[in-house]
């Protein structure tokens, strides 16, 4: 329904906030004219969100996520990568601590994009808003008391021991 805002919940602590386009306009002698009334409703619990955040984290944090190339310097990202049968369309969601772009490559009648001709979407998401990201006030996302991280193991999916060989993080 939102398009990307509907991702905004989960670094927003899961407070969806209505989409818009402008947030506030200013004149000339710096007078706020308009301002957009942010008013959000919980859609989801913060230990929720705040999990899936993590996990959308990842997408482009690791060194194997298909959102890797969006990775930005001094603002945390989350991401969603995805593409459809046939690599007819590539999408990217990205989402910073202040802002939620969606960017899709795609022909209006459907036909196969040559990946290997032309950048990763998350490439263009960095060429397109990786600058206007960055220059962002805030520069992580809130993180909640009511979650706990642990090392685990990825052998027995339980707790990590000293013994355990494969390790991961998880909340």
């Amino acid at each position: 329904q939102d398009g990307p805002a509907a991702y905004q919940m989960f670094g927003s602590g899961g407070t969806h906030y209505e989409s818009t386009f402008v947030s506030r306009i200013v004149d000339n002698s710096g007078n706020v004219v308009y301002q957009h009334n942010y008013r959000g409703d919980q859609v989801l619990d913060e230990s929720s969100a705040y999990v899936m955040n993590r996990m959308l984290e990842t997408v482009v944090s690791s060194s194997r996520g298909t959102g890797r190339n969006a990775r930005l310097e001094t603002v945390e990202l989350i991401a969603k990568t995805g593409t459809t049968q046939d690599w007819c369309d590539l999408w990217f969601v990205g989402c910073t601590p202040e802002y939620v772009t969606g960017l899709w490559i795609g022909h209006d009648i459907p036909a196969e994009i040559d990946t290997k001709s032309c950048y990763s979407s998350s490439e263009m998401w960095k060429n397109i808003f990786g600058d206007i990201a960055e220059a962002s006030d805030i520069k992580k996302f809130s993180s909640t008391s009511s979650v706990v991280k642990r090392d685990y193991c990825t052998v027995t999916g339980l707790i990590a021991g000293r013994n355990c060989e494969s390790k991961a993080v998880g909340y």
